[in-house]
């Protein structure tokens, strides 16, 4: 190949890279396999040019939909949390975070990481439908270093239901938590209707007196957040990975394994602490983007 041949490919291989790059420019949702059909041009090169570009395929962050008029609400409470953080250093250790899941029969299942080694294909299934289905309704709480419950609770949650659980069974629940956390420890409880009841909220204005956050309470949750809970930007997903490993029998099976995955969650203490104080980072992001969605980098 000669000088002038050099220049020609050359000349060839910018405009094939300003092809790819100015399709995806316009539409940096195209994908590899389309691009390719659309411009005749070989998967792998387009890959390549994409590489040489310093682009990357990332994957869309699924967020809660949120209203203009969240945003000064996530704002102000963020504030408030950052303000008593500041105040004192040890405030995070003392909200007691809660929070319901449902958890079903069918629960979730990722096939890309679940195989059968065997010498000949064993022709191994899973089942996606079935005639009959159970669910149940866990309660879960995270107090800075420790996991509490699991607790199961009503089907069909109401304010009654939910207050003889707060006055019943939460402080059996929180018998192995220090006498001094249990005293000055805040809860936080989310705005769904069960929680906004007039019999809850009498039962933590008696119980907890200033100390609760939540819907009507001496500090107001704002709605649609659940990236400022640990519930659930970890634990909730953390749990449905462990219980939902194989597939799920019957309801008392689907019990035992949470009671089982949340036993062997607990002594995992440095982990619900580095994810409790991370909701410091969190309100920070949350206030620098006047409440909007807001990305954590791991």
């Amino acid at each position: 190949m000669n000088e002038y041949d050099d220049v020609r490919s050359a000349l060839r291989h910018r405009r094939r890279s300003e092809r790819i790059l100015n399709l995806f420019d316009n539409t940096p949702t195209q994908s590899v396999r389309r691009a390719s059909a659309q411009l005749q041009i070989s998967r792998n090169a387009i890959s390549r040019t994409l590489r040489a570009d310093d682009r990357f395929a990332y994957h869309y962050t699924p967020v809660q939909e949120l209203l203009p008029i969240d945003y000064q609400k996530r704002v102000e409470f963020c504030n408030w949390y950052v303000n008593a953080v500041e105040r004192d250093n040890l405030f995070s250790s003392m909200i007691l975070w809660t929070d319901e899941a449902t958890f079903t029969r069918r629960g979730i299942f990722n096939s890309h990481n679940s195989h059968v080694w065997a010498h000949n294909n064993p022709r191994t299934t899973r089942r996606r439908n079935f005639q009959h289905e159970f669910r149940c309704n866990v309660w879960m709480g995270m107090l800075h270093d420790r996991l509490i419950g699991p607790f199961f609770l009503p089907d069909r949650l109401n304010g009654e239901s939910f207050r003889r659980f707060l006055s019943n069974d939460l402080p059996i629940l929180m018998e192995n938590v220090p006498l001094q956390f249990r005293q000055n420890s805040w809860i936080q409880l989310d705005g769904c209707p069960s929680h906004y009841a007039r019999q809850v909220r009498n039962w933590l204005d008696e119980h907890c007196a200033h100390r609760w956050i939540g819907r009507g309470g001496a500090v107001f949750w704002p709605p649609r957040s659940p990236d400022l809970t640990p519930l659930d930007f970890y634990l909730w997903g953390t749990l449905k990975n462990k219980v939902y490993s194989t597939e799920v029998i019957s309801l008392e099976d689907l019990k035992q394994r949470i009671t089982n995955s949340v036993t062997e969650m607990q002594p995992n203490f440095q982990e619900c602490r580095t994810v409790t104080n991370s909701v410091l980072r969190r309100c920070l992001a949350c206030i620098d983007v006047q409440g909007q969605h807001f990305e954590m980098r791991h």
